[in-house]
């Protein structure tokens, strides 16, 4: 056995990530307008093109987060900055960045690395409550050394109990090659997890402790949600180095000089900005402020991204955050046209923007500016009648 095992896996979970991507590049697939998510029908029909770990489904109606695969996809392509959400028109859309194709040039043995990293270091603890899939693999690497592929997983070692109904970490894990599901039907007629099998990357894994981070579960209560960590733990098995493959983590920086046209919308009050792509989020704040008229008294932040794979950046008073909007340019945030990203002000009222890249324009700007406002601005500090209270 040895690590040859990671290349051909990664072959296999490659070629379902590009049956993905096509799907996304050629269907002209619409995102949900609340959650942009894919929709229950193009969730389906991917799901019968895809071979890892297709869900056991004979039509549509559940959402994206049904389907582990899928989901992962999609979590894969927003973190790593090879699709982003735009708007198009009245819809939203997934649209192929330049990273695309940088990545799909990986070696399949650095895609595997890479996306376990991905998956065991933030996508599956995100995604969870109670962080079960670190539970999981730190007694799958613990005790199952001297298994041989195909041989059954104990359940009680392992920490997954009896008629696991939707293990999404399950299914990531089998996608991996770590184990294999045996599914059965209950008397309901509902799937569940059966038997685990012990598969050749999971024994791999599991002889050469190649995710020993994992370990440290049981010390730091399961708060070790970190990519690189993770990829260092693997970098035996890569032909890139970690530090290159970390790059597909940091936001790409838009390279050039020019200024950005952004709209400003808070329920019927819609305010169009000017500012330049060099200013920091704190100045395009200061320019939200004078927008709608408040008092810039309570703390703030920009989020980029989409639910739950977002990214805040804190203004500086909000010590505890390494990013601060005091520091971070608009250029840093790798926007496009028709990308939306909030801001949210004030932590009690929860004040919330959206805010429109509407256009990106060649000309600098000075200092940035309002050049058109349709509606009233929402009240900070509304007076209500005495009745009210």
């Amino acid at each position: 056995m040895n690590i040859d095992c990671f290349e051909a896996a990664g072959q296999r979970i490659m070629e379902d990530f590009i049956v993905f991507t096509d799907y996304l590049d050629n269907e002209q697939t619409k995102l949900s307008p609340k959650s942009h998510k894919l929709g229950k029908n193009d969730c389906f029909i991917l799901n019968q093109r895809l071979k890892c770990v297709p869900e056991l489904l004979e039509k549509p109606g559940r959402m994206q987060a049904n389907y582990a695969e899928i989901d992962f996809f999609y979590y894969v392509c927003i973190r790593m900055g090879l699709y982003c959400v735009c708007r198009d028109g009245k819809n939203f859309v997934l649209r192929a960045q330049k990273r695309k194709l940088k990545f799909l040039q990986l070696s399949a043995a650095d895609c595997y690395g890479l996306l376990l990293a991905a998956a065991v270091g933030e996508y599956l603890p995100v995604r969870e409550k109670y962080r079960i899939s670190q539970y999981f693999l730190a007694g799958f690497i613990n005790n199952n050394k001297g298994l041989k592929v195909g041989e059954e997983i104990d359940k009680d070692e392992n920490g997954w109990g009896d008629e696991a109904y939707y293990q999404a970490y399950l299914r990531i894990f089998q996608l991996f090659d770590i184990i294999w599901i045996k599914w059965a039907v209950n008397e309901d007629g509902r799937s569940y997890v059966d038997r685990l099998y012990a598969e050749e990357c999971g024994i791999f894994i599991a002889r050469n402790r190649l995710l020993k981070g994992q370990l440290d579960f049981w010390i730091d209560n399961g708060n070790n949600t970190d990519v690189c960590r993770y990829l260092n733990d693997f970098k035996s098995c890569l032909k890139s180095s970690p530090d290159m493959l970390m790059d597909f983590f940091k936001t790409e920086a838009v390279q050039y000089s020019g200024s950005y046209i952004l709209k400003l919308n808070h329920g019927r009050c819609m305010r169009k900005l000017r500012i330049d792509g060099g200013d920091t989020l704190e100045s395009l704040h200061n320019l939200i402020q004078s927008a709608v008229g408040f008092d810039d008294d309570h703390l703030y932040y920009f989020e980029t991204g989409n639910d739950p794979y977002t990214e805040k950046y804190y203004c500086p008073d909000c010590n505890e955050h390494t990013r601060s909007t005091s520091e971070v340019t608009l250029n840093e945030l790798g926007l496009v046209e028709g990308v939306i990203f909030h801001y949210l002000f004030d932590f009690g009222d929860e004040w919330l923007f959206e805010l429109y890249v509407d256009k990106i324009i060649p000309e600098r700007t000075l200092n940035g500016e309002i050049i058109e406002a349709k509606g009233k601005a929402p009240e900070q500090y509304p007076v209500y009648d005495e009745d009210w209270y």
